[in-house]
C-alpha cells in the first residue's frame, strides 16, 4: 500500500479490510491512495479503532536504521501464511480522520450495527475516504456559498 504500481488517478476505488494497522509506514499508503484515486474515488476500509481515544496507538515502528521497535507487547493477528502472525503497528482513532483530511480526503465514520445482518457489538467501524476536488481544509463549512477571500 505505500508504493502501488498504478498509476496517479488511475482507480476509482480502494478497499482494504483490517490492512492498515499492518503497514508500517501507514501515512504513505494513504498518501499513496489519495495519489492512485480518481477525484470523486474513495477509499474504503476498516481497521483497529478505538473509540474512546482521540490519538492513535502506535505499538511498534520500524526505525531509521530498519530495525523494528516495540513501544507495546508486540500484537500479532493470525495469518494462514505465518504461524507467528501479521505485526500490528498502529490502533487507529479520530486521529485518523484528521490525518485523512490533511492528506485531501473528505473522511467518514461509519458505526454499522445490524443484527440481521449478522453485524454485532459495538466495533463495527467502516472508514470511507473519499478524494474531492477540493480539500475539506479549504471549504467555508460556516458559508459553503461563498468565496473564501483571497487575503487568507
Amino acid at each position: 500500500m505505500q508504493n502501488t504500481h498504478f498509476a496517479e488517478e488511475s482507480l476509482d476505488y480502494v478497499i482494504s479490510s483490517d490492512v492498515l494497522e499492518h503497514v508500517p509506514f501507514y501515512k504513505d499508503a494513504l498518501q499513496e491512495t489519495h495519489r492512485i484515486l480518481k477525484v470523486g474515488g474513495a477509499h474504503v476500509f476498516t481497521a483497529p479503532f478505538y473509540q474512546h481515544r482521540f490519538s492513535n496507538e502506535q505499538r511498534s515502528i520500524i526505525d531509521e536504521k530498519g530495525e523494528l521497535v516495540h513501544f507495546r507487547h508486540p500484537w500479532y493477528h493470525g495469518d494462514p501464511l505465518r504461524p507467528e502472525g501479521v505485526l500490528c503497528f498502529n490502533v487507529f482513532s479520530v486521529e485518523l480522520l484528521i490525518e485523512l483530511e490533511k492528506i485531501g480526503f473528505e473522511a467518514e465514520l461509519h458505526i454499522i450495527r445490524d443484527p440481521v445482518l449478522g453485524i454485532l457489538g459495538n466495533n463495527g467501524i467502516v472508514l470511507v475516504a473519499k478524494k474531492v476536488g477540493v480539500s475539506p481544509r479549504e471549504k467555508d463549512l460556516i458559508f459553503p456559498d461563498q468565496d473564501i477571500p483571497a487575503n487568507t
